[in-house]
């Protein structure tokens, strides 16, 4: 489903913002607050029905207060919908913004952008206060195998997809 929301979000030809303005306002601008009413300021009130390019396929939104109706087919007839709080979808728009896909129509290719590792790591490892163990950690600059050994016992078994909102990138242990 997360292709589909990003091809959505990607497509839509009604912001008020151009994909240039989204990346260029993400760029300058880390704080996720200012970021959702940047993006939920963007989309117009109306529902708004429009087809995906390649597959043709009937897809639209309607912007509420709290959070946008994705769905597909038409508003009148809707074959399968989602609502999205205005944080998530300011988590997809940024998750294409660091992988440089907003206007791409393909998948991540590698090697990563720089931006992609600093996220996940910023974001923590789901224990508490584990955003801040690595912070500190990563102040020490040590060396790969001695960063890999702490990662793994941060993070622990199993891992979290998506690691990054709106991408096809994962987090697992190896």
């Amino acid at each position: 489903m997360s292709k589909e929301i990003n091809a959505i979000l990607r497509t839509t030809p009604y912001l008020s913002a151009t994909k240039q303005e989204i990346t260029d306002f993400f760029n300058s601008n880390a704080n996720e607050s200012v970021r959702t009413d940047y993006i939920k300021n963007i989309f117009n009130n109306n529902v708004t029905d429009f087809t995906l390019g390649d597959d043709n396929r009937d897809v639209g939104y309607k912007a509420y207060q709290n959070v946008l109706l994705l769905y597909e087919g038409t508003n009148d007839n809707q074959t399968a919908h989602g609502f999205y709080d205005w944080t998530v979808v300011t988590r997809y728009y940024a998750g294409m913004v660091l992988l440089n896909e907003l206007e791409a129509d393909n998948s991540l290719e590698l090697p990563l952008p720089d931006g992609v590792l600093d996220a996940i790591l910023k974001d923590g490892s789901g224990f508490q206060e584990g955003k801040y163990r690595i912070h500190e950690f990563f102040q020490q600059n040590e060396t790969a195998k001695v960063n890999t050994a702490f990662l793994n016992n941060e993070y622990g078994t199993g891992g979290r997809n998506p690691g990054i909102a709106g991408t096809n990138i994962g987090i697992s242990r190896r």
